[in-house]
Formats: structure tokens, C-alpha cells, sequence
């Protein structure tokens, strides 16, 4: 019985992977199968991207990914930008933190019990 189970099982695998697998033509005219996944949007927006796509990307725990919309979708793949764009300083930020290190340097620092203190009044 159990491998009457196990063999009904394989067949519904099988036949879920024939049903999922997408033939495509590209523009040099060759044809390709393509497996599509489905995957829930959680919360806070957050997709999990099944791990067979992650290895085959060679996409890691925090990497990034580009993201760009398409006429039928979107299209997520692995992306060459090693740093978010909202981790980087504006103009205006980089010159407060020269400002800063150059306070420093001359020592012109002050305890932070004393800058708490002063933003508390």
C-alpha cells in the first residue's frame, strides 16, 4: 500500500510540473521551457522566492534584487547594485557628517550626556 501512495503521489508531482512548465519563443526563435511558481504576497509586501530560483540566481540572505515592471508582469532578477539607494547619504547629509568628522578631529566633541541634555530643553 504504501508504495501504491508513493507512486500516486510521483504521477501528481509529475503531472504539476507538466502543467506549470510554459514554453516560450524568444526573439532568436528558440524554444524554451520555463517553470512558473506561484508564491504569496505576506506582510508588509514581503514574496518569498522559492529556493530553486534562489540557487539557480545564486541569490543569498541579503542580496538585492532589481525589480521591474513589465506590459504582463514583472520581472525580478539579481541585481549589480551593491548598495540600496536608501542607505546612501543625500548632499546634504555628507556634508553634516564632513562637518562632524572634522569636529572631531580638531576636538571639538562634547559627552553625550550633555547633547541629550541639550535636546531635551
Amino acid at each position: 500500500m504504501e508504495a501504491c501512495l508513493t507512486t500516486a503521489r510521483n504521477a501528481r508531482t509529475l503531472k504539476a510540473k507538466q502543467r506549470s512548465g510554459r514554453k516560450t519563443r524568444s526573439m532568436a526563435g528558440k524554444t524554451t521551457i520555463t517553470q512558473e511558481r506561484i508564491a504569496r504576497v505576506g506582510q508588509g509586501r514581503q514574496v518569498v522566492i522559492p529556493r530553486e530560483i534562489l540557487d539557480t540566481l545564486k541569490i543569498q540572505k541579503g542580496d538585492f534584487v532589481a525589480i521591474t515592471k513589465q506590459q504582463n508582469g514583472v520581472l525580478i532578477r539579481k541585481s549589480k547594485q551593491a548598495v540600496d539607494s536608501d542607505d546612501t547619504l543625500t548632499a546634504e547629509e555628507a556634508k553634516i557628517v564632513r562637518r562632524g568628522e572634522a569636529q572631531l578631529k580638531r576636538g571639538e566633541s562634547k559627552p553625550w550626556r550633555v547633547v541629550k541634555h541639550a535636546l531635551s530643553r
